[in-house]
């Protein structure tokens, strides 16, 4: 039977049917109608550092529409560049220094949150660590945007830790990979698809503009392999029961679900972690789906090390166990997988893409 309070993010939610009336504080089914929720223990809120939403309903973006930064026409530019081969590297120098004058409060965070990884420094280091890390991020874009032509050579792709993945092929269950914006997250094209031999759900969020958002479905529809299918969650869906229930059955045919494991939402649950010694919240979703499946969870990581070369880093399996106390096993995978978060920041900490405050204390 399956335990609906170990579901993905949102699946968790589900209904009141017993008739009762619920507290607007409870979590097994969220908040009564007309409620306002209340937040669980060190929980973030909106605007408060460790919320990971970008709204778009500021007056930028209403001014600006879709050349917002988040608006359709820096995706579409981006591509279309390198798909006609006009742009390269150069696309670079034009945007980074665009965005790292206007896109101020950005640049803050970035800094502060790579303070606790290369240490405390000015206020001028600051801001050369935060031009460096848009500067990879761009890069990782255009390698992302560039896999997806024809005719482009395989990439150099070195392989760490393949024992691991191939450890959770030989066996016949699904399992979890979890990802994060770590490196180029978005690695279609990239990854041979022999490598994954198996039906991949890849669970994301959708894009904040919905021009951005068609863009990307179109995009996904274009060059995605038949086997790999996307899931787009988006907030005033929640909860998302019916995708919850769609890839527990997945997993339980042997297919790959890939969900992001370092963003958390306003609605969705959460897990208090430590990141660099600092409170740091994840979605319980991955965690909760795999410990009902009794699956185990893997995270990947796909570092850009230079031009047409990326490093695959496989992070050892996590079993999470099954014991009475479903949240202490739930809680203790999270952990597991921002341990991995971790040693990934600290391989590259340029690649990592958290362009907001990321801690929660």
């Amino acid at each position: 039977m399956t335990d609906s309070a170990d579901l993905p993010t949102g699946a968790a939610e589900i209904p009141n049917t017993a008739g009762a009336p619920r507290r607007s504080d409870d979590v097994r089914g969220g908040p009564a109608p007309g409620a306002t929720p209340a937040p669980r223990r060190g929980r973030p809120v909106p605007g408060e550092p460790g919320w990971a939403s970008v709204s778009t309903g500021s007056f930028a973006s209403r001014v600006l529409g879709r050349f917002y930064f988040l608006g359709d026409f820096w995706y579409r530019f981006h591509y279309w560049g390198i798909r006609h081969r006009v742009m390269g590297l150069p696309i670079n120098a034009i945007f980074v220094p665009f965005f790292f004058v206007f896109l101020r409060r950005i640049c803050s965070a970035i800094a502060s949150n790579l303070e606790p990884v290369l240490g405390p420094t000015s206020w001028w280091r600051g801001q050369r660590r935060a031009f460096r890390t848009m500067w990879q991020w761009a890069s990782c874009r255009s390698s992302r945007y560039e896999y997806l032509q024809p005719g482009i050579p395989p990439p150099d792709l070195e392989l760490d830790g393949i024992e691991h993945w191939n450890a959770l092929t030989s066996r016949p269950e699904g399992f979890v990979i979890v990802t994060a914006h770590v490196g180029n997250y978005e690695a279609g094209g990239i990854i041979p698809n022999d490598l994954i031999r198996r039906r991949l759900h890849q669970v994301r969020n959708v894009e904040p503009d919905p021009r951005a958002q068609a863009f990307v479905e179109e995009l996904l529809a274009r060059h995605s392999p038949p086997e790999h299918v996307t899931h787009f969650v988006a907030e005033e869906d929640f909860p998302h029961v019916k995708m919850g229930v769609q890839l527990l059955k997945a997993l339980r045919a042997g297919e790959l679900v890939a969900m992001p494991g370092d963003r958390v939402t306003e609605r969705g649950g959460v897990v208090e972690t430590r990141l660099f010694g600092r409170p740091f919240f994840v979605p319980e979703g991955p965690f909760g789906i795999a410990r009902t499946a009794d699956v185990p969870l893997i995270s990947i990581y796909l570092f850009n090390e230079g031009r047409r070369r990326f490093r695959l880093a496989f992070r050892p399996p996590i079993e999470i166990p099954r014991t009475a106390d479903r949240i202490a096993d739930r809680d203790a995978a999270a952990r597991r997988y921002v341990a991995d978060l971790e040693w990934a920041i600290r391989q590259r900490p340029h690649q990592w893409f958290c362009f907001r405050d990321a801690y929660s204390d």
